[in-house]
């Protein structure tokens, strides 16, 4: 039976709540974290298949009992931790462990899946980088964007529990599931033996869990590679829809527009290159946005109409970039301007698999123009 694990040694510093890896992403939990998990989906995909990749956002609620081994937690780890914190008055990390016992102690807890098609799963490397490592992260190829490894923790962010479970069936053959906690360090013995703040879920003699761990789920079938990610404790957010929805609008336009990528959310929406369309100009004439949040917007639908519209100009790189020893080609780039009212005068630009970079502004203040610019080259 899978147990809790929390790494422990005696004399180590203990760890609070305030985690800058997971503090990073908490002023946009839902855009971060469809981001993150957005790219990293993009970056696995499986190469010998032709369809786009896939991804699923489910949002449900289980019986808070269908954690595995809920009882090593609640029944001993928490009280331990609240032991500690309470001595150390530390009120950041004692509000954490309030809501902590709050939601292991309610019925149900609600959780997002989110799942991958067509793409490789965790293999080896990537599993390790993702579980066990910090600080890096696993690529495929030159076009994968980000190895430091921060990303992965966009996840947690979004967990009252900081709780994720993993479970994947990789295309070199193997299924394997995991839980991850980041929890705080509490005392396991008199001896002044802390534990980290770091907690996996496996089986006694492995780093992982054998088989596949769906909470209820169907389990992938044999040629279904690809992850699941399970974020235990979802935090209590308004419009987790809707912002999913932007956010991959706004970061991977040119990737659905191309045909490589498809994202569900619920029941109710699916975003590809066919209804992608209908989608962004609903929301443009609904107008029900604001703040920031339609800034943004408006700019994502000025670089839609430049990748959509007919008067839209496509270049290739000319030969005044071939001398450039990062340019191997004039096919390395292409770059897609359009001149139309209103404009946001801005480039947007993005990897060969869609995934926005950068917007490059304070290009011309006289010419009304959006722009695309989208690097394919090695």
């Amino acid at each position: 039976m899978p147990k809790w694990k929390f790494p422990n040694g005696q004399g180590l510093t203990p760890k609070g709540v305030n985690n800058p890896s997971i503090e990073i992403f908490l002023d946009n939990v839902a855009e971060s974290l469809t981001r993150e998990v957005l790219q990293n989906s993009l970056d696995a995909k499986d190469k010998s298949k032709e369809e786009a990749v896939e991804i699923r956002f489910d949002f449900f609620e289980m019986p808070t009992e269908n954690i595995s081994n809920i009882r090593s937690i609640r029944d001993e780890a928490l009280p331990k931790a609240l032991e500690l914190w309470t001595e150390k008055n530390n009120k950041d990390t004692l509000d954490f462990l309030k809501r902590f016992s709050d939601v292991l102690h309610a019925p149900k807890v609600p959780v997002l899946k989110i799942s991958d098609y067509n793409t490789t799963g965790l293999n080896k490397k990537k599993y390790e980088s993702l579980v066990l490592g910090d600080g890096y992260s696993e690529k495929d190829d030159t076009d994968s964007a980000g190895s430091k490894g921060i990303g992965k923790a966009a996840p947690f962010a979004a967990s009252d529990l900081q709780m994720v479970f993993y479970n994947t069936l990789a295309n070199e053959g193997t299924e394997k599931s995991v839980g991850v906690m980041n929890f705080v360090s509490f005392k396991i013995k008199e001896e002044n033996f802390i534990t980290q703040e770091r907690a996996t879920c496996v089986e006694a003699e492995t780093d992982y869990i054998a088989e596949q761990q769906t909470f209820g789920y169907p389990e992938r079938k044999n040629d279904e590679f690809g992850t699941d990610i399970f974020i235990i404790g979802l935090k209590n957010y308004d419009e987790w829809t809707q912002n999913i929805v932007l956010s991959t609008l706004n970061n991977f336009l040119l990737a659905i527009i191309q045909g490589k990528l498809v994202v569900k959310v619920g029941e109710l929406e699916t975003i590809n290159n066919l209804t992608v369309h209908s989608l962004m100009n609903r929301i443009y004439e609904e107008n029900k946005l604001s703040g920031d949040t339609k800034a943004q917007f408006l700019k994502t639908y000025r670089f839609y109409e430049v990748l959509t519209s007919e008067q839209t100009l496509e270049f290739d790189l000319d030969e005044r970039f071939i001398k450039y020893s990062f340019v191997k080609d004039k096919a390395d780039a292409k770059l897609y301007l359009l001149q139309h009212e209103p404009a946001n005068r801005t480039v947007l630009q993005t990897r060969a698999a869609g995934m926005k970079i950068y917007e490059r502004n304070r290009v011309s203040g006289n010419i009304n123009f959006s722009g695309v610019f989208q690097a394919l080259g090695k």
